[in-house]
């Protein structure tokens, strides 16, 4: 059974995302005694949208940044540096091959009661099987 697109893009940038970004946590699940600032893996949508070649897989996912810091510029900071690592960063996926990738959004929002930043960055990618 090969690995499906979307797992395979999963698991390509959790690790490259561990490797670009030393000192800070990349979570699919976070540990109780994380900390700040971290990094955490939200939705991904997949969606086939063919291809005259090869199948094409277009793939949405939602990638978060954590800051507890009193303003929002550690949390600006880390996620430019998650946008750098996720648009230029060497990806290596399992089957399939990246064709694009672009973070097309980026909002920077902070909770009133736990005061805790959150960044979300919108992660667009299309993948393609290997031949």
């Amino acid at each position: 059974m090969s690995t499906s697109s979307s797992l395979a893009l999963q698991r390509a940038l959790f690790a490259m995302l561990s490797v670009e970004l030393p000192g800070i946590g990349i979570f699919d699940h976070v540990p109780a005694d994380a900390a700040y600032p971290y990094v955490t893996f939200g939705p991904v949508t997949m969606r086939d949208i063919g291809g005259v070649e090869a199948p094409l897989d277009e793939h949405t996912a939602l990638i978060f940044v954590w800051s507890k810091a009193d303003s929002r510029v550690e949390a600006a900071e880390t996620a430019a540096a998650v946008r750098t690592a996720l648009e230029e960063a060497a990806v290596s996926l399992v089957g399939h091959t990246i064709v694009s990738r672009a973070v097309e959004q980026i909002e920077i929002t902070r909770d009133a009661k736990t005061r805790v930043y959150r960044a979300q960055l919108r992660l667009r990618a299309t993948t393609e099987p290997l031949s």
